[in-house]
């Protein structure tokens, strides 16, 4: 178990999280789900230790290696889509055989010798996630990764994520504002409310992952349910 306790942060005298406590299961994807500008992104930056001013504790993060999956893809242009996955597995004695196998995964192993430049915006974004699993993390960072795309390639990564993370299970702490995205992904969904955030409210989605698609009943109540979760908590 992952948890933080009586977080305390802000930037100057604007308050983002006050006496905040959660605990995160590993080997899980746990959903942050909260308006824009709530706070997920700095609870995803004090977590992977990119910040250091606040005060609280976090248990169980130590010794913890990562990945981080940010909205832009970040790859390196220079670099084909092979030699971005090579470059981050240096010193590991399976390097090729991870490469081909991620790869396959999100099916861009045909584009293995292509520039990031010659890829359209959902390969650029099946890559990143892919160097993401590639590289042998504890814990993967996900700061809404989707966000701005169209539904129909939405679809598509959030199913090639799917395939990577059934394959290679690791704890995910995965930040969004959208429902959807946290119905579709998440084990546990986590909602924030207005800053100061103090509380959140827990919910568990039990149904498998490949099975689970907006137009269902069971995923259709839990959607209206976390919806007027996320409304109340925002009032």
């Amino acid at each position: 178990m992952l948890e933080i306790k009586n977080l305390n942060k802000k930037y100057d005298d604007h308050v983002i999280f006050k006496d905040f406590n959660i605990q995160l299961k590993e080997n899980e994807i746990n959903c942050i789900l909260g308006a824009s500008g709530c706070g997920k992104t700095t609870l995803l930056n004090i977590i992977a230790h990119l910040d250091s001013d606040y005060e609280g504790t976090l248990e169980g993060f130590d010794h913890k290696t990562y990945s981080y999956i940010f909205q832009e893809t970040r790859l390196l242009n220079w670099f084909t889509v092979h030699k971005n996955l090579e470059v981050i597995l240096k010193g590991y004695e399976d390097i090729e055989e991870r490469i081909d196998k991620y790869l396959e995964i999100v099916e861009l192993d045909r584009y293995r010798e292509y520039y990031p430049y010659q890829l359209s915006g959902g390969m650029k974004q099946r890559l990143s996630i892919a160097r993401a699993f590639a590289f042998k993390s504890d814990i993967l960072l996900m700061d809404e990764p989707f966000k701005g795309l169209d539904p129909a390639l939405k679809k598509s990564l959030v199913e090639a994520f799917i395939r990577l993370w059934e394959q290679d299970k690791r704890t995910i702490i995965f930040v969004t504002h959208d429902i959807e995205e946290s119905i579709l992904l998440g084990d546990d969904i986590y909602i924030l409310g207005d800053q100061p955030i103090k509380e959140i409210f827990r919910t568990n989605i039990s149904i498998e992952k490949s099975d689970r698609t907006l137009n269902d009943s069971l995923i259709d109540s839990k959607k209206q349910m976390i919806y007027s979760i996320f409304m109340s908590e925002k009032e």
